[in-house]
């Protein structure tokens, strides 16, 4: 009886690891999405910003170290 039970068990538990995974992958990711919006706003209220700037910013790289910043 208990050997019938096992496989349920581990069933379950390793489809809650899997859930519980998924769950912080999709807040993490959320959240990081947001703090970007937000950062883009604040940016782009700012009277010296400029698209070029955010760009930089927003690719976490200098200014000037990507070809598309060069057009």
């Amino acid at each position: 009886m208990i050997g019938n039970t096992l496989g349920l068990i581990e069933l379950t538990l390793s489809g809650a690891l899997g859930l519980g995974f998924c769950l912080y992958q999709y807040v993490a990711i959320t959240r990081d999405i947001a703090r970007s919006k937000r950062e883009r706003t604040e940016a782009a209220e700012r009277p010296d910003s400029t698209e070029r700037d955010a760009s930089a910013r927003g690719a976490r790289h200098a200014h000037g170290e990507h070809r598309l910043d060069d057009r």
